[in-house]
């Protein structure tokens, strides 16, 4: 017997490719939950903390209220922003 590769009709090969980049890219995006210090307040650098474009940085309710917020040195991008949520 004769081992036979069947190729995919049409535009499946574009459509298989186009999912597994998209699957891939949305992936790597994560919700990070930053704990309150002991002033109750959220200081973070982007320098280093670890994070990507497409993160979320997410501030429980529970932990309100905060003293302060503070971020610098975050970066994403126009199709991947880094997103902050209460």
């Amino acid at each position: 017997m004769k081992n036979t590769i069947h190729a995919l009709p049409g535009k499946w090969p574009a459509v298989i490719t186009f999912l597994c980049i998209f699957i891939t890219q949305s992936a790597s995006a994560k919700k990070i939950y930053p704990a309150k210090g002991s002033d109750n307040g959220i200081y973070l650098n982007g320098n280093t903390f670890a994070y990507a474009a497409g993160d979320t940085l997410v501030l429980k309710a529970s932990q309100n209220p905060f003293t302060y917020f503070s971020i610098e040195n975050f970066h994403g991008t126009a199709s991947n922003p880094v997103v902050v949520i209460n």
